[in-house]
Parts: C-alpha cells; sequence; structure tokens
C-alpha cells in the first residue's frame, strides 16, 4: 500500500485534492470546499467574457489521378493515403474536442485521428500504428482523452489548457472514405494569459511502482513567475515511445 501527498490533485482534470488518502472537493484557486471553477478558456473564476471559441470542419475530397492529372497546382487541397494536417492546437488552447465520425457510420473507415508534438512527435496513433482502446495522454499537466478507434465517432479531449502547440491530423489507409472532423477549443483574448491553478509551481517527480509511474509532487515557488500547473497521475506511460 502507498498514499500520496496530501494536496496532491484527484487527477489531473479535476481541483478536487487529496486528503488522507480521500479525495476532498477544493476549486481551482486551491481552497477546500471552494467553488471557484475554470471557465472555457481556463481562467479560475472567469466567465467566459475573456474567450473566444475557433472552430472547423476538415472534409477534403480523396486525391484521385484524374484529379491529379487535371489540377496539379491544386493537389495540396486534396486528401491523400497517409498523415493529412486537419489543424493546429497553439498554446493556451482548451476545452479541445475534436470528432471524427466514420463514413456511413461505420465503425472504422480507416480515417484515424492522430496528433503530434512541436517536435514531430507523434503521441496518438504515429508510424500507422493506432489505438483502439480509450487512452489517456498526460502532457505537462494536460489531459489528453481519446475514445479509441472501436467506436463510429473517434473523439480527442482536453480541458486545461494546453502548455505546448500540437498538430492535430488524420491518417488516412486503405480504401481512402473522405473524412468528416470537427474541432472547437477555446483561447484566451488576452495574448498574455498564463492559466493559474494553485498558489505555486508542483514539480512532478516520477517514480515506478509495479509496472506504473506514480507522480509525487512537491510544491515550491519560483520569484516573479505566476505559477504553472502540474498535475499527479497513475498508470502507464501513454506516449508513444
Amino acid at each position: 500500500m502507498w498514499q500520496v501527498v496530501d494536496g496532491t490533485l484527484c487527477s489531473p482534470d479535476t481541483s478536487a485534492v487529496c486528503v488522507q488518502g480521500i479525495c476532498i472537493k477544493a476549486g481551482c484557486d486551491g481552497k477546500l470546499d471552494s467553488d471557484k471553477k475554470f471557465d472555457k478558456c481556463g481562467v479560475c473564476g472567469g466567465d467566459n467574457q475573456s474567450c473566444k471559441k475557433i472552430s472547423g470542419m476538415f472534409t477534403k475530397p480523396v486525391t484521385t489521378n484524374y484529379v491529379e492529372r487535371s489540377c496539379l497546382k491544386c493537389s495540396f487541397l486534396l486528401f491523400s493515403n497517409g498523415y493529412n494536417f486537419v489543424v493546429t492546437l497553439p498554446t493556451g488552447a482548451s476545452n479541445i474536442d475534436i470528432r471524427q465520425r466514420g463514413y456511413r457510420g461505420m465503425v472504422s473507415d480507416e480515417n484515424y485521428l492522430a496528433v503530434k508534438n512541436r517536435h514531430g512527435k507523434y503521441l496518438l496513433n504515429g508510424n500507422y500504428v493506432v489505438s483502439a482502446v480509450e487512452r489517456d495522454i498526460l502532457l505537462k499537466g494536460t489531459l489528453l482523452r481519446y475514445s479509441g478507434t472501436s467506436t463510429s465517432v473517434e473523439i480527442l479531449q482536453a480541458t486545461r489548457p494546453l502548455q505546448e502547440p500540437l498538430t492535430a491530423e488524420v491518417l488516412a489507409v486503405g480504401k481512402m472514405t473522405p473524412p468528416r472532423i470537427r474541432y472547437s477549443f477555446y483561447m484566451s483574448k488576452d495574448p498574455g494569459f498564463r492559466s493559474v491553478v494553485l498558489p505555486g509551481v508542483l514539480d512532478l517527480v516520477h517514480s515506478p511502482l509495479n509496472g506504473h509511474h506514480t507522480s509525487f509532487l512537491g510544491l515550491k515557488r519560483l520569484p516573479h513567475h505566476p505559477p504553472t500547473p502540474h498535475f499527479m497521475t497513475e498508470g502507464p506511460d501513454q506516449t508513444d515511445r
């Protein structure tokens, strides 16, 4: 048996904290029994007035030899086999929702969502290997929840603001059916905004336990810098190696 340090967040996408092994309600201001919550763009106690919604749809036509011959200059507009760019998710993007609906309701239409970081490393469904089951991906304090491919609507979501930019793509293989992807996320209208969670900076220390990575939090303050959120989680390392 083991017990995390009191004050550890119960999960990366909640404000509840662990006290003597029990999750206790807390606000986004770090105070127990506080009713303060994050608004849609990650402002603690905000009223969404500083938020703007960004949304769109990806429905490009499938590449054909005829189209390629007749419109060579247009080929960059077409949907082709392999990885196709969908949208850039900038630093600070929150309440992310990306959905890929199977062609004509198919469970697997051979189009799959993929995500890579700013260095080009795939965090989800990279190297032509896809995950059929649900996955949680922890990225610098932001939890990405993925539905897996074994559903007619493939979903990728994140509540908290991203601490680094990501690129969403769609992997096309097989019969090349047209993708239907809708995406939305929120950004703060203030370009200098940084999400504040707790009155200090949480350092994450990983300790392997029975094949899992258990994280313990140490709390310290960095001078002249606003606090930056980091979280505790349990479970195997979810990033692609």
